[in-house]
C-alpha cells in the first residue's frame, strides 16, 4: 500500500478518496474505456474498466498526488504545456485570476489548475493491476461547490477503441488549437493521435439509452442534450469543427516520459467535462437544447474551459 503524499496549503479544498472504478472523467473516459484495440493499427490490449459517472464512497489505498493553493492575479502557462486559451483567460482577469489550487498526478506528468474552492476527488487504488503503459493509470475529478461543474482527468488508459455507447454530435461550437501541449511522436508521422492538439466543445444529443453502471441512476435520457468539452489529438485529415469527424479524435496521446524503456508507445489520456441538460437548465433558466447552447456564454462554461486548458504536461 502506498503512503499518501497529498499536500495542501491552508484554505485548500480537501481531496476526497473514492473506491477504484467509482469516478467519472467526463463523457470521454466512458467512451474511451468501452472497448479494446486502438484505431490506427496498434495491437489490441485489454482495457481497464470504465469509471462510472457517479462516485461511490469507499475508503481504500491512496495514490500519490499533490494539490496546492496559490493566490495570484493570473495563472501563467509553462513551457512544458498549457493551452493558449488558459493564458488569455488569466491575463484578462478570467475565472482562474483569483485564488487557485493545483493538482498534480501521482506520475508528476499532468498538472491542472482550478479554483480554490473546488473539490478534488481521487480514485483509490486505481493502478492496481491496471497499468497499461508508461503513464500510470490514474483517475481524478474536480468539482465546483454547487456540484454542477465537473472536470475529469483519466491517465494511462492503454489501447482502447471508443467502440461503445455514445451520444450523437449535433454541432461543434468551439475548436481551438493548443499549440503549447506536446504532440505524440510515437506512431508514424500523420498517423493516429499524432495530429495537433485541440480544445473542443460540442453540443451532443442522446438518441439511444445510456448504460447504467451499478448503483447509479443519474444517466442521460433519450432526447436530452449535453455540452461536451475535451482536449484531443486530431487524427490525420480530421476537421475539428466537423461533426462527422467528431469521434475520430477522442483522446489525448502522450509519448512515454523520460526514462521509459525502448519500444514503448504513446499512452491514451482523457481530459474532459460534460454538462447535462438538467444542469444547463438550472444555470441558464432556459429549456432543452436552447439551455445547452446558451451555456457557452456563461461564467460556468468559461470556468470549465479555463480549468481544462490549464493542463500542463511534463514528460522530462
Amino acid at each position: 500500500m502506498q503512503q499518501s503524499t497529498h499536500t495542501l496549503s491552508a484554505g485548500s479544498a480537501p481531496i476526497l478518496r473514492r473506491a477504484a472504478g467509482g469516478l467519472a472523467a467526463g463523457l470521454g473516459a466512458c467512451l474511451a474505456l468501452s472497448g479494446c484495440g486502438m484505431s490506427g493499427g496498434a495491437p489490441a490490449e485489454s482495457s481497464p474498466p470504465a469509471p462510472s459517472a457517479t462516485p461511490t464512497v469507499t475508503e481504500t489505498a491512496t495514490p500519490t498526488a499533490t494539490a496546492t493553493v496559490t493566490e495570484s492575479a493570473s495563472v501563467s502557462p509553462t513551457a512544458s504545456g498549457s493551452g493558449s486559451a488558459m493564458a488569455s483567460s488569466s491575463a484578462s482577469g478570467g475565472p482562474l485570476a483569483g485564488p487557485t489550487q493545483t493538482y498534480t498526478t501521482e506520475s508528476g506528468i499532468f498538472t491542472v489548475t482550478l479554483p480554490e474552492d473546488w473539490t478534488v476527488e481521487v480514485e483509490e487504488d486505481a493502478g492496481e493491476g491496471l497499468h497499461q503503459g508508461t503513464v500510470p493509470y490514474e483517475i481524478a475529478r474536480f468539482s465546483d461547490p454547487q456540484g454542477l461543474l465537473t472536470v475529469g482527468l483519466a491517465t494511462g488508459l492503454g489501447e482502447t477503441d471508443n467502440d461503445g455507447w455514445k451520444p450523437t454530435p449535433v454541432d461543434v461550437v468551439e475548436a481551438e488549437e493548443l499549440t503549447e501541449l506536446p504532440v505524440a511522436e510515437g506512431y508514424e508521422e500523420g498517423g493516429f493521435g499524432t495530429g495537433p492538439v485541440y480544445f473542443r466543445t460540442a453540443v451532443l444529443t442522446v438518441d439511444s439509452e445510456a448504460p447504467e453502471p451499478a448503483g447509479q441512476d443519474d444517466v442521460p435520457e433519450v432526447g436530452d442534450y449535453l455540452l461536451d468539452l475535451d482536449i484531443v489529438n486530431l487524427t490525420e485529415g480530421a476537421d475539428p469543427t466537423d461533426v462527422e469527424d467528431y469521434y475520430s479524435s477522442w483522446q489525448y496521446l502522450v509519448d512515454p516520459p523520460a526514462g521509459a524503456g525502448e519500444g514503448e508507445g504513446p499512452t491514451s489520456n482523457i481530459l474532459s467535462a460534460t454538462i447535462d441538460q438538467d444542469a444547463a437548465e438550472e444555470i441558464t433558466g432556459l429549456q432543452g437544447e436552447k439551455a445547452v447552447r446558451a451555456l457557452v456564454d456563461t461564467e460556468e462554461y468559461a470556468t470549465l474551459r479555463a480549468v481544462l486548458t490549464s493542463v500542463e504536461v511534463d514528460l522530462d
